[in-house]
């Protein structure tokens, strides 16, 4: 099938700050991406804060300048379009921001922020047709008609947060940006704001990029799954298959982190803790004699991983070797139709390690 979306060696750098000294060198803050989103379906992109991933959405909203790389929608290089982005684009890509109370304009009603895309993108020939639509829109994300004279400050998280998603639907766009939509929600609202996106796929044909720093989160809702450390791209393939049986070492540290609701799980993870903290010494040591260290816990980060050359996790890698502080790995096929940036993961071919045909 063809992509929906295609970014292409994406990278993207920021000026570093002003100093007395002089600016330094713009800082990647993310560094050759790829990825592909296909019609009607949801690639997660799950990382720690500072990852690069909201980066990567804001890139494709063009909000951001790209340094190198491109990002292909629907066939077309979006850098063709010069300095302004055309309405066909902003109608097509839409987002759903973080925060839903800060997101919405609070004096303007529901009526009126609704009524701004569907006027700029959908020229309804008359008011009474408008008025429809919003009753519509309303509808779709389970809310009633009567919060459309209501405003985001009489609201509550979830249901601005749904009033964003109608706002965001109003243009009948094929890709939403979704850039950790549910992370300011309790719990039980952001299960039910998952299943609306999943119901509003189901019956709008609408792609998703997904972005949230919770893997299990991503694994809910996504297709395929997209796993970020330091601006790189360490792991990708289908949500079930990195999620049970990851490949990277950074994803199963992430998998490692969600709680567990068993208490006899949880004890036993604790003493682990404190039995691998005991071994992060042992990992620093070894990794500044270029050591493959014997310990499962990693050492904690370099101050900048950016800056290090090689693999970015090579600080907080328990499986590092010689290789990985000169040589970023490249992207190897894994046995469930994912790949992995890894220089410690066998190639596969057809499931089959490369050394073993």
């Amino acid at each position: 099938m063809t992509a929906l979306l295609d970014l292409q060696d994406l990278s993207v750098r920021y000026a570093a700050r002003r100093s007395l000294l002089g600016g330094g060198a713009p800082r990647p803050a993310v560094d050759g991406v790829s990825l592909r989103i296909e019609p009607g379906r949801t690639f997660g992109l799950v990382g720690e804060s500072g990852s690069g991933k909201s980066t990567i959405g804001r890139a494709i909203l063009r909000l951001v300048d790209t340094s190198e790389g491109a990002i292909v929608f629907d066939g077309q290089d979006i850098a063709d379009f010069g300095r302004r982005s055309p309405l066909s684009y902003r109608r097509a890509v839409q987002v759903v921001f973080q925060n839903p109370t800060t997101a919405l304009n609070a004096s303007w009603s529901i009526e009126d922020i609704l009524l701004e895309p569907i006027r700029m993108h959908r020229k309804l020939p008359s008011s009474a047709e408008e008025s429809r639509l919003v009753d519509q829109l309303l509808d779709q994300v389970g809310m009633s008609g009567y919060h459309r004279k209501r405003y985001p400050w009489e609201l509550s998280g979830g249901q601005c947060q749904r009033i964003a998603i109608a706002r965001a639907l109003a243009s009948q766009p094929r890709l939403i940006v979704c850039d950790e939509p549910v992370s300011a929600l309790d719990v039980s609202t952001q299960s039910q704001v998952i299943n609306l996106l999943e119901d509003l796929q189901e019956e709008l044909g609408v792609a998703y990029l997904f972005i949230a720093h919770d893997l299990a989160v991503v694994r809910h809702i996504s297709d395929e799954v997209g796993v970020m450390y330091s601006g790189r791209l360490l792991e990708t393939g289908p949500a079930e298959e990195v999620y049970t049986a990851p490949a990277h070492p950074y994803t199963r540290m992430l998998l490692a982190a969600i709680p567990i609701p068993d208490p006899d799980a949880q004890r036993e993870r604790r003493r682990l803790r404190r039995e691998l903290r005991t071994a992060q010494k042992t990992v620093q040591n070894a990794a500044q004699q270029d050591v493959r260290p014997d310990a499962q816990e990693p050492a904690a980060p370099a101050a900048d991983p950016r800056a290090e050359a090689g693999c970015p996790f090579q600080s907080r890698c328990p499986l590092v070797m010689p290789v990985c502080r000169t040589v970023m790995p490249p992207m190897r096929p894994t046995a469930g139709g994912g790949h992995v940036a890894c220089h410690a993961h066998e190639p596969m071919t057809n499931g089959v390690p490369l050394d073993d045909r």
